[in-house]
């Protein structure tokens, strides 16, 4: 309980705005403490502190909750989600904990890290969240898949080139991508070419970063367009 106290200390002085319930915060150092658990025996992750995983982890995840569309005035991170390349279960099982308006596929190839949120979604008791191993050119060619989900989560691939042709079918026109970058973003996104970037319009910027620690990065919200469509927006929101 000593922890689960400390814990919710630093999510109120770092996100006063969230309201997060006593009995999430309980299930955040649940799933906090499995992590630390298995990674003594399992290469989960590279982070082994947990004063780390808790700014590195669960703060990096809880700062997109503060995104909203400007338009409609709700949240972009709503309905149907998919996680690619979700690893131990980060960022999306911490938002599904968080938001059970979230119907959460993660996926991953991994089989280490599948069991992980098995095992996770079992001892938490989490009936919003579904997990998928499998490799994500295969995932693609399924037609169930196809235009399933409103929004796609990544914060461990590579290249933004790489997220939006994946994206591109698994995604149902007007949904969303958002994707957690570093500072250099525009690099990659120069690299995409043309008839990709046509798919999408990048609706919203906002960096983010954290008081204490200084660790920070920059949320990157693509759109895919309906048929026919096309859209200049962006939105270039501050910290």
């Amino acid at each position: 309980m000593r922890k689960t106290v400390q814990i919710r200390e630093k999510i109120e002085k770092e996100f006063p705005q969230l309201n997060i319930s006593l009995e999430k915060i309980e299930l955040l150092d649940g799933f906090l403490q499995l992590l630390t658990k298995w990674n003594k025996k399992v290469n989960l992750t590279a982070i082994r502190s947990q004063n780390e995983m808790v700014v590195k982890h669960l703060f990096d995840a809880l700062a997109v909750l503060s995104l909203h569309n400007t338009a409609t005035n709700q949240p972009y991170l709503t309905g149907r989600v998919m996680d690619l390349g979700s690893g131990a279960g980060i960022p999306g099982i911490i938002l599904a904990i968080c938001d059970p308006r979230i119907h959460l596929t993660s996926l991953d190839k991994s089989g280490k890290k599948i069991l992980f949120q098995e095992t996770v979604i079992r001892s938490l008791r989490l009936s919003n969240v579904i997990v998928l191993k499998d490799r994500l050119e295969n995932v693609v060619k399924n037609q169930k898949q196809k235009s399933r989900y409103d929004v796609i989560i990544s914060r461990a691939f590579d290249q933004i080139k790489g997220v939006l042709t994946y994206s591109a079918p698994l995604l149902r026109p007007g949904g969303h991508i958002i994707l957690w970058k570093g500072q250099n973003w525009s690099l990659e996104y120069d690299e995409v070419k043309e008839e990709l970037k046509s798919q999408f319009t990048l609706c919203c910027t906002k960096p983010y970063r954290f008081m204490e620690s200084g660790h920070g990065g920059v949320f990157l919200v693509f759109q895919k367009h309906k048929d026919g469509e096309t859209n200049d927006r962006h939105e270039i929101q501050s910290e």
